[in-house]
């Protein structure tokens, strides 16, 4: 029985190394363990309770069940702790060991620890080390079951046998995990870290031997634990015992596994060495732990977080640092092994983002360790110009050969990153040791924080991720073409975690962020970087771009091109900017490292020989000119003469012949410094706050340009000044002094497109391509080679976008069948499935159908409408702190302008025709609803997320289950239809995307190329430039055109605070002169890996390095920014530092405080924000507050005040409450480190630290110190814990004991009046500024205001001389109306009073109704609030306004409420007011469903005002052959004669009685007709004159119920299904796509020449919205809405017309009235929105009969306006008739029409002559004018009148001016076309003629 249980136990023990089945391990303890027959017993004992208790129910029964489960024959005790550590090792383990494994042979193992970074262990390293953790607690578990059997043998006799324990080997488990070589690889790294010892196991194959009670370990956690209470000196003298075997307890492998063993270990060697006066007897013990596994312990356990407190253990880290700091003063010689642990340690430390008392502890130990390490290395150390880093050989690899962007393998390797130092306390060997240093050191300073991060997500680390952002569930959209990017890829975030983040304020993923895609969980990656992030906030999309150096064809790297929608992406977001160090990396690997590296004797050897430029020879000389010139006024080089001519021409090497520094307007030190800048190659120049160091710049920089002609000889290439700064803000500032001071307005050219200063932009680069664009300037052939690219690149465009297109429409639509059927994508069965039910029709209306698309929402699935309702995610509170943490600051700007730094000309990338930025969706299927205007918003919304759903969700299926699908498609739930339908899309995507790969490749090499010529143009425009400026950044983007350009002379600004690395690439080969400006004491160069700061120093910039190693510069020394007391605090920062005199008289002290520096000190505690990333203090925070709106109310202006803190989370706590005050706007708040270089009037520093712990962070950086304390220039007010200051840091000690002599130190600010003087008051807290409400004091002014009242105001600071305050007090006076005057004071017009505005009722005149009015006004009827009844001109009685009722045309124009309800032409009433339908003139559209019936039987559901759609409903127009499955025949009736006789023989026609009645069964209705009445009903049908025009299906007679389907009547149906298939072409179009197309073409063509020859109408933006559609190539287009378009272009154009002869023959007003106000209301009609459909037939006869009654109007109108006679009656009756007509209330129908024109032609006969069309009284006129006989009057052709003068006879020819034709005649013969007109002059013939001749 037990060899039984052994057995189990051995098997089970077997399966815990899979981290499976430890459950067993713990059931088979816990078994009884008795002899087989009572277990026999036990068993149905136990069955028997079971089947009582859960079958019976008895109680009883289960009481004694639930007793015997838990109860134990014998109690096991399991260590709790080892099932905990099995639980751990399996639930951590499980992705682990498969990521590993899956990259055994990929992996080198290496056993030597990376010091630098932390280790990542090998697969089979892992593994093993859990396995022999597992082993150990075996072994404790045998342990204990061997006493357990021990004790059973005495009870049960000695015949129990004890298994044998037999060794496993422990390679075991490499035979699992990989080939041959890892299998060796694991075992040697097994045995290397762990020995030769092998674990124990049962073998139960051997024989079986008594048991013996085995030797207990001579070595166990118990013997530590009993030292651990002893006193120091016992435990020195138990270690050395030779029983306690102290050596192997330091190798016992459970050293190196178990915490417990370590900590352990670890407190009693502290302990011991407290033993001072033993210090032989510690040494004996020391000098053990070198090389021991107990080192090993140590080393991993460090790096481990406590899970209860979530840090480090920094009290073990504490002990160690004890034991190491004496075994290193003891035996230093045994550093070596301890070394790579204080490596760690640091390491570990500078990735601590938590602060504490016991980490303040240990790392002030870890200096004393690390300071006594280094003075170790000094003594063992050879050669002490190459740093310890050089030790561990030369590189590895060529860093040339590198990628800027690490690959894969390099984020998860384990191996050590090569890294040396910066070496700043001596020379460099090369220029490749030098490149080779800093190009590594950069590049880490970037992939650090991305491996790290990485590392730390895959780890599933629980503290927060600080180097990375993770985004999970990325969606790739595909790529497209860009403009300017060219091809880019769309990603889609998360919508619950996208929806939580504030895009618009956030930091995240911003333009250049590099990013890192991954699906597999980093077993391959791909890289690519931020392009848009435009879309964030609408549909949570960014466009990215892969690198150029993008390899796809590599196993590791993805194609972005080949990953489906359906795939969730990984997204990683490195913190650091990635743009800031790619092209200063680029520039790095092509800097030459042979004799051509720029300035090598000074970077590389640090000589400090003074030599100067080569340009310059000891015969040259310089003009002094510009520095002899007053500095305050612009030069004007030509007024030479102003200066002595010995100036002019002064040996620039010779220095005593210089003008002096008083002549110069130089101080002494910066004369020193302008000499040294001008005559030596490189140049320092250190300025110390306020100190000019700019303005130093400019001169030196005049003095260059104005003798250019040195360094820029006519015989050599023209070359620029090169000027450089850090950031684009301190560029543009020394840009401007220069212009101003110069005067220059051309010469300069701004490289980078990121300028704020309007005063530079004149200078960018942009412009200068665009003059030389308009100047034709740039080299010919360079144009031609980029034409002829932009000529490839548009052709290669062209190709990708159809493809594109066709991409982004599978995206955005549902396709046509016809995209499926090009390729072999749908499977035949299923295809001929689909089309099987829609013989004769498209297949695109089968596939809509089949997909559930129907034309009104109301289809639309429910399901899911409320699964898009539940997709968006709430807010939470984590919410608020992610908006927080990412708000964009005011200082990101800065770093946001220098991510933009391309000059990117986009007129070369102009987008071409159907650009694919435009991605709104499109569909086929059109929306017809008539709904409330939002309701069909959320429907429309409802149909586009509908689409996407299907398009976008991914697919279930493959090759192989689509196989499996039924041939009947339409059998599948609307689901399954879906996931095919998503199934045929990806195929078809993958058939496109296969299309689109070597395009890509193609037009990516094109651009690359177009980008090489425009820097080719780039440097023909800089190079006769006189100064180029950029940024650090911009420059090694320029890195190439820089080379190119020579510039001989550079001249850096910031340069202190820049990378070295970054100023190296700026300089070119030919670079001779080289002028740094700069403070080291100031802040550095700011990387983002602290480590490489710390232990690299790669924050040392070139200026500081150079200045250390004692190179020649100057330090300025007289600062014009600060007052006196503040410029003292600068003693502590510099030597020699002193105040100009104007600095006391130009700087006044700060108004309502006592001191112009102070000290506020507190004890207020600090609080953490973000997880102790950054802290905040809300006391200071307060009080900085209050004291700023103190300060403002002291007269400041806002923008004179500055608010600095060291520290993001007090800034934005400061930002946050200083929103809340109004008079706070325009107060800046900063970060200290982002406010190097600028200076102003007031600053306000809050200091923020104050902690139990007395850590300070920051406040120990002597740098940042001197910058916060020296940007004031009148008023500096510090506030923090400045007795914690002084008691940690012994700058600030001195500090602090500076001001408190000075009393410039104390808890709260002294306020004073400017009034009341003596009035004092220390605000200590921010409550105090409470008692000064208004900048004085409590009491009121009481000054004299110039009207001679006092000032009411509290004391008050500001406008003390009360200019703007304006008295309030009320004049005393009385009115003429007797009521009180209400003018208050003022002092312009002291006599004159306001008009009274008391109101009171009076009359009004007009109307008689009362109002309650101003005094002082009398009421006209505009000021009248009735509304009396009053008959308007349609009829209806109306209240109208008597404002309105007293002006008649306001009257005509009033809105009449009441309901319309006349007929409309579609037989409903008319629903709209009488107002809006122009009294039945213009309806409004039906509002009515239409419900007629449609073709198909079906009622239609769309809005009675569209045309009727195409029905959404199923077809059931069908012929029986697409339903019958047998042969085609009549069906049987399924009555019979006999048996149903009753329902047989019912009469209808009479016939159904005859003994030999056939019936046709008809299976619509079920109905059976008598076959001979039912041929005759069907000929009546078929013969119905109605039925000719009207397409219909015979009915039963019956039942009136549609025949669709019967065999003897199919040739009847066949025409009527053939005519209802041509209805629906004609409605659904059936029009090729080149018609269509065509159709298109030609409505944009006239589109545009109507918006050119319009003249009286501005189109509204709802119609060039409606037409902006035709512009967009995937757009479908039915026939309506072709024709909606048609007629709107066409009433148009006829209102334009209508307005255009309107405004020619009517007056203005009655033109307004009468045609323009009419026209407005149709132009609006027009405008409302249609839903593509075009007009009802109704508002087509409604906007006719308008124009043509408008065209009556004009006519009539026209017509009287020229009538000036009287008329008479009748002529005034048809008059009045044709205005009744055209003004008359309701439509102008066709009978009015005919009226109009009948009396038109009625009014001619009475009023005007036949065919002459003017007045009798006016032609009477028109014959005395001329007083000429009668017969001179003639007409041409055409009818127009014209005379002939002298005799009258013809003797000319001439052309009619009306009409052209031929007129008059020769010889005196008339021409034949042409007649005598006598109804003129009323002669009877011509007066040459046979008849006059007669007479």
């Amino acid at each position: 029985m037990f060899s039984n249980t052994f057995n189990r136990l051995q098997v089970d023990i077997d399966c815990i190394w899979k981290f499976q089945h430890y459950s067993l391990v713990c059931y088979h303890l816990t078994r009884p363990c008795l002899p087989p027959p009572f277990i026999f017993i036990t068993h149905i004992w136990r069955g028997t309770l079971y089947f009582f208790s859960h079958y019976v129910q008895s109680k009883w029964f289960k009481l004694r069940y639930i007793k015997y489960k838990n109860k134990e024959k014998f109690s096991i005790v399991i260590d709790i702790r080892l099932i905990r550590n099995i639980e751990a090792i399996e639930d951590a383990l499980g992705n682990e060991v498969y990521y590993f494994v899956s990259k055994v042979d990929r992996k080198q193992s290496d056993h030597q620890m990376d010091f630098d970074e932390e280790k990542i262990s090998s697969p089979q390293e892992i593994v093993l080390n859990k396995i022999k953790t597992l082993e150990y607690q075996q072994d404790d578990m045998f342990e204990y079951l061997e006493c357990l059997m021990n004790g059973i043998r005495k009870i049960g006799g000695d015949d129990i046998e004890m298994p044998k324990r037999s060794r496993r080997d422990s390679e075991l488990f490499c035979i699992h995990v990989g080939n041959r070589d890892s299998r060796e690889r694991a075992g040697s790294l097994y045995h290397h870290f762990h020995g030769k010892r092998n674990s124990t196991t049962f073998d139960t194959t051997s024989e079986s031997l008594p048991i013996k009670r085995p030797r207990l370990p001579p070595v166990s956690y118990p013997t530590l634990m009993k030292l651990l209470d002893k006193s120091p000196e016992e435990i020195l003298t138990g270690m050395l015992d030779p029983n306690f075997q102290l050596n192997k307890f330091l190798n016992d492998k459970r050293m190196q596994e178990r915490d417990d063993w370590v900590s352990s270990m670890t407190i009693l060697l502290e302990k011991m060495t407290q033993c001072t006066e033993s210090r032989e007897r510690i040494t004996m013990i020391l000098e053990q732990l070198p090389n021991t596994l107990y080192l090993e312990g140590v080393y991993n356990k460090i790096r481990k977080l406590d899970p209860t407190t979530n840090q480090f253990n920094f009290k073990l880290i504490e002990l160690f640092l004890k034991i190491s700091n004496t075994l290193l003063a003891m035996i230093p010689h045994s550093a070596d092994g301890f070394t790579k642990i204080f490596d760690r340690i640091e390491l570990q430390f500078t990735k601590n983002k938590f602060e504490s008392r016991e980490f303040e502890d240990a790392k002030e130990i870890l200096d004393q360790v690390l300071e006594r390490v280094k003075d170790i290395e000094k003594v063992y150390t050879t050669n002490k110009i190459t740093t310890m880093q050089n030790d561990i050989g030369q590189p590895p690899n060529d860093y040339r050969q590198l990628h800027i962007v690490p690959d894969l393998m390099e984020l998860l390797s384990e191996q050590r990153q090569y890294l040396r130092k910066n070496i700043v306390d001596g020379v460099y060997e090369n220029a490749e040791q030098y490149l080779d240093i800093h190009f590594r050191l950069l590049r880490e300073d970037f992939i650090g924080p991305l491996r790290d991060g990485i590392q730390q997500h895959l780890f599933k680390v629980k503290s927060k991720n600080y180097n990375v952002r993770i985004y999970e569930n990325v969606q790739s959209l595909g790529s497209r073409l860009t403009p300017r990017n060219g091809i880019v890829y769309d990603l889609r975030l998360d919508a619950k975690l996208a929806s939580r983040i504030r895009w618009a304020n956030s930091r995240r993923l911003i333009y250049g962020n590099l990013l890192l895609l991954t699906f597999d969980n980093f077993h391959s990656c791909v890289f690519v970087t931020v392009e848009d992030r435009s879309q964030l906030e609408r549909n949570y999309t960014i466009s990215v771009k892969t690198l150029e150096d993008f390899d796809n064809s590599k196993e590791n790297q993805i194609n972005l091109d080949k990953i489906a929608a359906s795939c969730p992406l990984t997204m990683i977001e490195t913190m650091t900017y990635f743009e800031a160090y790619r092209p200063v990396l680029n520039a790095l690997q092509m800097i030459p490292s042979d004799h051509q590296f720029p300035l090598a004797p000074f970077l590389l050897k640090l000589s400090n020989v003074m030599i100067p430029p080569d340009y310059i020879k000891p015969t040259t000389t310089y003009d002094f000119t510009p520095l002899l010139v007053d500095p305050n006024l612009p030069i004007n080089y030509k007024q030479t003469h102003q200066v002595e001519k010995k100036y002019r021409t002064v040996p620039v090497l010779e220095k005593d012949q210089w003008p002096t520094s008083e002549q110069l307007h130089l101080n002494p030190k910066q004369y020193e410094a302008l000499i040294l800048a001008l005559t030596n190659k490189v140049a320092l120049i250190q300025g110390p706050p306020g100190t000019g160091k700019t303005y130093l710049g400019v001169r030196i920089t005049e003095m260059l340009l104005h003798n250019r002609s040195v360094w820029r000889r006519f015989d050599e290439q023209s070359t620029p000044i090169l000027m450089i700064c850090h950031t684009n803000h301190a560029l543009d500032q020394f840009l401007e002094l220069i212009v101003n001071r110069l005067n220059i307005s051309h010469g300069i050219i701004r490289v980078g497109s990121r300028c704020q200063n309007s005063s530079i932009q004149q200078f960018s680069l942009k412009n200068a391509r665009q003059r030389a664009r308009e100047n034709r300037s740039l080299p010919k052939d360079i144009l031609h080679q980029k034409w002829d690219k932009l000529a490839e690149k548009v052709a290669i465009e062209e190709v990708l976008k159809s493809k594109q297109n066709e991409m982004e429409k599978s995206r955005n639509t549902i396709l046509s069948l016809s995209f499926f059927t090009q390729y072999p994508i749908i499977d035949q069965t299923h295809l001929s499935s689909l089309l099987a039910a829609y013989d004769g029709d498209t297949g695109d209306i089968a596939l809509l159908q089949w997909l559930g698309f129907y034309s009104d929402f109301e289809r639309i699935p429910d399901h899911f409408i409320h699964r898009e309702r539940d997709v968006l995610p709430m807010e939470t509170n984590d919410t608020m702190k992610e908006m927080q943490e990412d708000e964009f600051n005011e200082e990101d700007e800065e770093e946001e302008r220098r991510r933009h730094d391309d000059d990117i000309d986009l007129e070369e990338y102009a987008p071409t025709p159907g650009n694919l930025m435009d991605r709104r969706v499109s569909s086929t299927v059109e929306i017809n609803s008539g709904r409330e205007r939002q309701t069909v918003q959320n429907q429309e919304n409802h149909y586009h997320r509908f689409i996407r759903y299907i398009t976008e969700s991914p697919t279930t299926l493959n090759d192989e289950t689509v196989k499996r699908i039924n041939g009947n498609i339409w059998q599948l739930h609307m689901e399954e239809r879906y996931d095919l339908y998503r199934y045929w899309l990806l195929k078809y995507r993958q058939y496109l995307q296969n299309s689109l790969d070597n395009q890509s490749r193609e037009y990516n090499q094109t651009v690359s190329t177009l980008t090489e010529y425009r820097q080719e143009e780039d440097y023909h425009l800089l190079k006769n430039s006189i100064i180029v400026a950029m940024t650090t950044t911009c420059a090694a983007k320029y890195h190439n055109v820089l080379e190119k350009l020579r510039s001989k002379i550079v001249i850096v600004e910031e340069a202190a605070a820049t990378f070295e690395a970054h100023i190296i690439t700026a300089l070119s080969t030919k670079c001779e002169h080289l002028i740094l400006i700069g403070d080291h004491v100031q802040l550095k160069p700011n990387p983002s890996v602290y480590r490489l700061a710390v232990k690299y120093q790669i924050d040392v910039s070139l200026f500081e390095r150079l200045i250390k190693n004692k190179f020649p510069n100057v330090q300025l020394n007289i600062q014009h920014r600060m007052r006196p007391e503040i410029a003292r605090l600068m003693k502590y920062f510099y030597d020699d530092l002193e105040d100009h005199v104007n600095v006391e008289s130009e700087r006044a002290p700060v108004r309502g405080i006592d001191s112009n520096l102070f000290f506020i000190n507190h004890n207020h505690m600090e609080a953490n924000v973000d997880d102790g990333r950054s802290y905040r203090n809300e006391f200071e925070a307060k009080y900085v507050i209050e004291l700023a709106q103190y300060l403002i109310k002291q007269g400041y202006n806002p923008q004179q005040i500055t608010v600095l803190t060291m520290y993001l989370g007090q800034r934005q706590f400061i930002a946050k409450l200083a929103k809340q005050r109004a008079l706070l706007y325009g107060v800046r708040i900063m970060i200290t480190d982002n406010y190097q270089g600028e200076e102003n009037d007031i600053i306000i520093l809050s200091l923020v630290r104050n902690n139990p712990e007395k850590n300070i962070g920051f406040l120990k950086t002597h740098n940042r110190i001197c910058v916060a304390l020296s940007r004031a220039r009148c008023g500096l007010f510090v506030i923090g814990n400045m007795t914690l200051l002084a008691e940690v840091d012994d700058m600030w000690k001195q500090i602090v004991a500076s001001v408190s002599k000075t009393n410039n130190l104390g808890n709260g600010l002294s306020l004073s009046c400017r009034q009341h003087w003596r009035n004092k008051f220390i605000a200590d807290k921010p409550e105090s500024f409470a008692q000064r409400p208004e900048g004085g004091c409590r009491q009121t002014c009481d000054a004299r205001l110039p009207c001679g009242h006092r000032c009411e105001r509290m004391c008050h600071n500001y406008d003390f001389e009360h200019k703007d305050v304006v008295c309030h007090k009320q004049c005393p006076e009385r009115l003429s109306c007797g009521h009180p005057c209400k003018k208050r004071c003022h002092i312009e017009t002291p006599n004159r009073h306001n008009q009274c505005s008391v109101f009171v009722d009076k009359k009004i005149p007009e109307c008689g109704h009362k109002i309650r009015i101003e005094c002082y006004r009398t009421p006209t009827t505009s000021d009248c609030k009735k509304s009396p009844l009053r008959r308007l001109d349609c009829g209806h009685d109306a209240e109208v306004p008597c404002r309105i009722i007293s002006s008649p045309s306001q009257l005509k124009r009033f809105f009449c409420p009441e309901l319309c309800g006349k007929m409309l032409a579609c037989e409903h009433k008319c629903i709209g007011k009488c107002g809006n339908c122009r009294a039945g003139k213009l309806h409004m559209a039906c509002g009515e469903k239409c419900e007629r019936q449609l073709i198909c039987s079906h009622a239609c559901k769309a809005p009675c005002a569209m045309n009727c759609p195409p029905c959404s409903r199923l077809c059931e127009t069908r012929c029986a052959h697409s339903r019958c499955i047998g042969i085609c025949g009549e069906l049987c009736p399924p009555q019979c004669r006999c048996c149903d006789k009753s329902r047989v023989q019912e009469i209808l026609f009479g016939t159904e009685e005859e003994p030999d009645a056939r019936f046709v069964f008809l299976p619509d209705c079920g109905h059976i007709i008598e076959v001979t009445s039912l041929d005759q009903w069907i000929k009546d049908f078929e013969n119905n004159p109605n039925n000719k025009t009207a397409i219909r299906f015979p009915e039963c007679p019956r039942c009136r119920q549609r025949i669709y389907q019967c065999t003897r009547y199919m040739s009847i149906l066949n025409r009527v299904h053939e005519s209802i298939s041509q209805v629906k072409r004609k409605i659904l179009g059936n029009k090729s796509q080149e018609e269509m197309d065509n159709r298109r073409t030609q409505l944009i063509a006239e589109y545009e020449k109507i918006k050119r020859n319009l003249q009286k109408i501005n189109l509204v933006q709802s119609i060039k919205d409606l037409f902006s559609e035709l512009y967009k190539e995937n757009r479908f287009f039915s026939d309506d809405m072709f024709n909606l378009m048609t007629n709107i272009l066409t009433f148009l154009n006829e209102i334009d017309a209508v307005l255009i002869d309107g405004r020619k023959k009517l007056k203005e007003s009655m033109f307004e009235d009468l045609v323009n106000d009419p026209l407005r209301h149709i132009m609006k009609y027009l405008s409302e929105p249609r839903r593509n459909r075009n007009f009802a037939e109704q508002q087509l006869n409604d906007i006719q009969s308008e124009f043509k009654r408008i065209r009556r109007v004009i006519h009539i109108e026209g017509l009287v306006s020229t009538l000036k006679q009287t008329l008479k009656e009748d002529e005034k009756e048809c008059i009045d008739s044709m205005q009744h007509l055209t003004k008359k209330s309701g439509p102008f129908t066709d009978e009015d029409r005919q009226k109009f024109d009948d009396l038109v032609r009625k009014f001619e006969q009475i009023h005007h002559l036949p065919g002459l069309g003017i007045t009798d009284s006016e032609r009477i006129n028109i014959v005395r004018a001329l007083n000429i006989s009668k017969g001179h009057w003639f007409i041409c052709p055409n009818g127009h009148p014209y005379v002939i003068t002298e005799c009258g006879g013809a003797s000319q020819e001439s052309q009619c001016p009306d009409c052209g034709e031929q007129i008059g005649g020769q010889n005196h013969h008339l021409l034949e076309s042409n007649h005598h007109f006598g109804l003129m002059d009323g002669s009877q013939h011509a007066a040459w003629s046979n008849e006059a001749n007669l007479n």
